[in-house]
């Protein structure tokens, strides 16, 4: 998994590490294969100037998750970006989950009518 983290200022390697193994920490949690990783880093040019405003995409086997999230400071930027990013992660396990479920019982469904017409003839 490639991560990319881009910013107007820079970051101590601490926050770098803290903000790859939380990634790495939602990939191995949700089994989301991530290829790839992109976080940025923006000033907010809006009424507050202590914005910050924190981005993440995630691309994954499917689609892309990509969430984005404005508060003071970088650490409670990325902190909010971040707790969205689980929701949605937890929304695309569900959803692969549930996928392949019915997939499997209605074949099951249909291998046993079939199965039972048959025997009836």
């Amino acid at each position: 998994m490639q991560i990319t983290i881009e910013a107007p200022f820079t970051f101590t390697h601490e926050k770098r590490e803290f903000m790859e193994s939380k990634i790495k920490s939602l990939d191995k949690k949700y089994g989301l294969n991530i290829t790839q990783a992109n976080v940025f880093f923006k000033l907010d040019d809006g009424s507050n100037p202590k914005d910050v405003l924190a981005e993440i995409r995630l691309r994954i086997s499917g689609s892309d998750i990509f969430v984005g999230n404005t508060a003071e400071g970088d650490e409670r930027a990325f902190a909010a970006a971040f707790k969205s990013l689980k929701r949605q992660a937890k929304k695309v396990k569900e959803k692969r989950k549930d996928h392949k479920s019915p997939v499997k019982e209605m074949t099951d469904i249909v291998y046993n009518t079939f199965e039972n017409n048959v025997k009836a003839i």
